[in-house]
């Protein structure tokens, strides 16, 4: 997945979006920020 920022944008609406972005990959894979990190630190670990 690609995402491209819009430079014009108020702080708010930035912290929105991150926020609504991180709902959506939680939902999408069932883990949590911290989770997604531990487990793509280990894949590097392992790889």
């Amino acid at each position: 997945m690609e995402t491209e920022s819009n430079k014009d944008v108020k702080d708010d609406a930035i912290l929105d979006t991150n926020k609504r972005f991180r709902i959506f990959l939680e939902g999408a894979t069932g883990f949590t920020a911290k989770e997604r990190l531990k487990k793509a630190k280990k894949e590097v670990q392992g790889a």
